[in-house]
């Protein structure tokens, strides 16, 4: 049986690629290279930029995210200039 999702729950913290993934919940589903965050300020840091937001999908094949916020907060992002942002 091959292993179709990764599950991981409480101060989740993912190294991946030159990115650190930081979460309460964490779910990478395998065959579609997704990986989903979850939780208040979940965040994906790469260098001096960086993401926030209650909900951050990340597409690895082709760099795309997604950010979403909850119960009024506010998604965050800092990109610094003159540099690849998160890729």
């Amino acid at each position: 049986n091959d292993i179709e999702r990764l599950e991981a729950q409480g101060q989740v913290r993912i190294a991946f690629d030159n990115k650190l993934a930081v979460s309460n919940q964490a779910v990478y589903i395998i065959e579609e290279r997704k990986l989903i965050l979850e939780g208040p300020e979940s965040k994906v840091v790469s260098g001096s930029n960086e993401i926030v937001g209650d909900r951050i999908t990340f597409y690895r094949d082709d760099g795309r995210m997604i950010l979403e916020s909850a119960d009024g907060n506010q998604v965050k992002a800092v990109i610094q200039s003159g540099q690849r942002g998160l890729n």
